[in-house]
């Protein structure tokens, strides 16, 4: 099955191809709908050429079906079909309609609050893998999707049980590969919470493109492979602080410095306590939402000045208001006013 086509419209078994979602590792992933169950599903579709190469395709399936988690997307089965005169091995899975955090970067639409959010829950599906004895080894904005605001990790096609050694030839997502991935022949729990930190700081920092920021960073390349990107990286000037320490701790260049668990990971954002949920109408305006409360920041290009107002459900609360000289100290004022309500 060439990875490169598009078979949507024909039927594999008892699926039929409703439509491409992308290419996974290793295989083609379709949305299809199930004809003997009359249900959508997700089924990655994957050549095999002999029996060591279907069992390999077996046990990927295996490992996400010990996963049975509400944020992990479900793996229902594995079967052997034929497609084209060609063996296939698919993958049944849960289909989640909701897209992918990558499409929501791209898309501008990941508040802070909802990143923790997000994030909290994805934390509580990877501590559940984890206590399965699985490790990943693939996260990434793409390979986290949200059903009815539910997120859940997805595409474990690159997992391993900790029992497993590690070697030079092992796949990895690499520009979320822990430095020490590359020495180490132990994986440990710290190499998929480097990982869940670097999809955090993209989301927070609304980056889709990792390798171009990198790019425009200087000494990026060099700090990605040593583990030292988020280190050095700046935050864009709304992410609270509190937020930015757990991301750092996260993403240590050294393991014995990061999160011991995804759940002590979880735990320090629960401290954190939401207050406004502001979201970007554009650069100059952005509103926020707390309960049944609406908020407005501006900032306005007047003669003589440039003034950030701020709104308290329609109303102009003029203690806050204030006039700058500048473009870019009124920006400043805005950001650090969006950042210290942010949270509690």
């Amino acid at each position: 099955m060439d990875n490169r086509c598009d078979y949507s419209g024909k039927n594999i078994g008892k699926y039929h191809l409703v439509k491409k979602l992308g290419n996974g590792h290793f295989g083609s992933v379709y949305l299809a709908q199930d004809l003997i169950l009359n249900t959508d599903k997700a089924i990655k579709i994957m050549d095999v050429k002999n029996a060591e190469e279907a069992l390999k395709s077996f046990n990927e399936a295996a490992l996400p079906y010990k996963c049975n988690h509400d944020n992990i997307a479900k793996i229902n089965d594995g079967i052997l079909e034929v497609f084209e005169s060609k063996p296939v091995f698919i993958v049944d899975m849960e289909y989640v309609s909701g897209g992918s955090i990558q499409s929501m970067i791209e898309n501008d639409e990941l508040s802070i609050i909802g990143s923790i959010m997000i994030m909290k829950g994805i934390l509580f599906g990877l501590q559940h893998s984890h206590d399965q004895d699985i490790l990943h080894r693939d996260i990434k904005p793409a390979n986290i999707l949200v059903s009815n605001g539910t997120p859940k990790l997805t595409d474990f096609g690159l997992a391993m049980t900790f029992d497993q050694d590690l070697n030079e030839n092992d796949l990895w997502y690499i520009l979320h590969m822990a430095p020490e991935c590359s020495v180490e022949s132990t994986p440990t729990v710290q190499m998929d919470i480097y990982a869940i930190g670097m999809t955090f700081f993209r989301m927070v920092n609304n980056i889709a493109n990792l390798n171009n920021y990198v790019l425009l960073l200087k000494n990026g390349k060099k700090y990605l492979d040593e583990g030292k990107l988020v280190q050095n990286a700046k935050f864009m000037p709304y992410v609270p602080q509190k937020l930015i320490r757990v991301i750092r701790k996260a993403c240590n260049c050294d393991p014995q410095k990061r999160f011991t668990s995804a759940s002590e990971m979880r735990d320090a954002l629960e401290k954190m306590t939401p207050n406004i949920n502001w979201k970007k109408d554009n650069e100059n305006h952005w509103y926020g939402i707390k309960d049944t409360d609406t908020y407005d920041i501006f900032i306005l290009a007047k003669r003589s000045s440039f003034d950030v107002d701020i709104k308290h459900n329609g109303r102009r609360n003029t203690a806050l208001c204030k006039k700058f000289s500048t473009y870019e100290e009124a920006e400043k004022y805005f950001y650090k006013h969006i950042a210290e309500t942010t949270l509690l």
